[in-house]
């Protein structure tokens, strides 16, 4: 396997010049399309053991092989393309929000230690 092309400075120098808002918005999108990715066969069998009858259907790991078994493991993330309309933007702005709120009110990071006392 060939080693990866560097990245070249024209790349290199769009990405660099690309506004820190923007490259924030595409991280929070491609965040919120990967995590929905991630849970979208879950939440398929979720909304089916609530639908089925009562009494009936087994649990979460039948259902799931149900799903499979019947319609195939695409089924499993159908609808995603509408969630990926919803879900991109709205985790992109919650996250430049959250960012911009956080510089705003100068909070430290997370893993910030106060200093002094005990």
């Amino acid at each position: 396997m060939a080693a990866p092309e560097p990245v070249s400075k024209t790349a290199a120098a769009a990405l660099c010049s690309t506004p820190a808002f923007a490259r924030e918005m595409v991280a929070g999108g491609v965040a919120g399309v990967v995590a929905k990715t991630a849970v979208a066969p879950l939440d398929r069998v979720m909304l089916m053991r609530q639908i089925q009858l009562r009494g009936g259907g087994g649990g979460t790991l039948q259902t799931f092989r149900a799903i499979v078994q019947a319609q195939g493991a695409r089924r499993l993330y159908s609808g995603l393309g509408i969630t990926y309309v919803k879900r991109a933007p709205s985790v992109a702005v919650s996250l430049v929000a959250y960012d911009h709120m956080k510089a705003l009110l100068k909070l430290p990071p997370r893993d910030h230690k106060p200093t002094g006392g005990k």
